[in-house]
């Protein structure tokens, strides 16, 4: 209750279990989670993975399989720079405002602190993107908030979210200027978007930013692109789930030909020449697969009028590589798909309480 009604310290039984429970490498298995802070994925072990020396890599980890696969796909779309650099940054996972709240003040120092060792390094301005599932989403927020307060001198490229709750607390940091393109990705078949009604004040989520606020004047005011995003598979709103946004094997697969392999992999072909259309607030990714192609297209929705923005070339070869990539090196640790009850949750939970 306290964690809830963000009164809870941070040594709190909940803080604590929710701390231990989290870095069960478990947990690692099928998602892109690590402990708490930043840590570098080094693209020389993306590299390893793709020739398949499993001694260099732990590949029970789904980050190698995960960030390859992305990795190629923005490649084969033309959406990487020559020098990569692959961070993960994790937080306690709390439902709890104060919780995300702190996690994006960090986050935004560690954001500040990466760019500036980059810039140093590179001696130029790095294209910086972050893309978060969740409530990892409003963590991003924060971090919007705590650069205003700060008065930063510098711009993150791109905030892209995954069946982020939408939320009253921070969906207003989105007029903040600190992310030039923010992109909140939906689909009619997520139920978890919009369930938590716990941690935010009004007691409701939502699944789309413009149930709260007016995109087009965020759009004046920040002098990006804000925008929501509705994913569409082979015609059918319903077929993303909250699971297979970012989880391997968690969920019946969007396409038997990416099993295990979750959607965020095909992130920048969502992304993908967005900033050249500013004008839309609102907008539809198709994905249309069958074997032997797989192609996504973006629709622009302007009122009653819709205009095909982008199509992308065939993606089926890459996905299909990377499909074979991870079903060479990893395993479900159990045979359940479900979100919650699944043996690696509870046998984090009975290590975080000491059984």
């Amino acid at each position: 209750f306290h964690c809830l009604s963000d009164t809870a310290s941070e040594e709190t039984l909940s803080t604590r279990l929710s701390r231990k429970y989290r870095t069960h490498p478990y947990l690692q298995h099928d998602q892109l989670l690590g402990p708490e802070g930043a840590i570098e994925i080094p693209y020389q072990k993306i590299v390893n993975y793709r020739k398949h020396e499993a001694r260099e890599v732990d590949t029970r980890n789904a980050w190698y399989h995960i960030i390859s696969a992305y990795d190629a796909v923005a490649q084969k779309l033309g959406m990487t720079e020559k020098h990569r650099h692959y961070i993960l940054y994790g937080w306690t996972g709390l439902l709890s405002n104060r919780a995300r709240k702190r996690a994006g003040y960090d986050l935004y120092q560690t954001i500040r602190s990466i760019r500036t060792k980059v810039k140093n390094a590179y001696h130029r301005e790095p294209r910086i993107r972050v893309i978060a599932h969740s409530h990892g989403g409003n963590v991003a927020l924060w971090a919007a908030q705590a650069a205003a307060e700060e008065e930063a001198s510098f711009s993150v490229d791109l905030l892209f979210m995954m069946g982020m709750p939408v939320q009253k607390e921070t969906v207003d940091y989105i007029f903040h200027p600190f992310y030039k393109t923010i992109i909140s990705s939906f689909s009619y078949g997520d139920g978890i978007q919009g369930s938590d009604y716990f941690s935010t004040s009004c007691n409701k989520s939502y699944q789309r930013m413009t149930d709260l606020v007016d995109l087009e004047q965020a759009v004046q005011q920040s002098g990006g692109v804000r925008a929501d995003m509705q994913y569409m598979v082979n015609l059918q709103d319903n077929v993303v789930s909250h699971a297979n946004m970012w989880l391997m094997g968690r969920d019946t697969p969007i396409f038997d030909f990416m099993k295990p392999l979750p959607l965020v992999v095909l992130a920048p072909a969502f992304f993908a020449r967005v900033t050249e259309h500013a004008s839309y607030t609102q907008y539809q990714a198709h994905l249309h697969g069958a074997p032997g192609y797989c192609v996504s297209q973006l629709v622009g929705s302007e009122g009653p009028i819709r205009s095909i923005i982008y199509r992308s070339p065939n993606m089926y070869p890459v996905i299909n590589q990377a499909q074979k990539d991870a079903a060479a090196s990893w395993n479900p640790a159990d045979d359940s798909r479900h979100l919650v009850f699944n043996y690696q949750n509870f046998s984090a939970l009975r290590n975080a309480l000491g059984f």
